[in-house]
């Protein structure tokens, strides 16, 4: 199994197993996947620069977004 998966993957990122190891190991592939490709990270970087506001639009608490910021 292992030389199986060194054959598709060069690395490995341990996770914490604390119920949210999905969402941090798809942010992780998904912030390296950015590294190469210019136009998703031209995207990325728009949808960031706008979420405070769409957050706030959203109802949540300004005080509570502006701690991301």
């Amino acid at each position: 199994k292992v030389k199986d998966l060194s054959s598709k993957y060069k690395n490995i990122r341990r996770t914490r197993p604390d119920g949210n190891c999905f969402f941090r190991a798809f942010s992780y592939a998904y912030l390296e996947h950015l590294l190469t490709d210019k136009n998703e990270y031209d995207k990325f970087c728009e949808i960031a620069k706008n979420s405070k506001e769409i957050l706030i639009a959203l109802g949540f608490p300004q005080f509570t977004v502006e701690d991301f910021y």
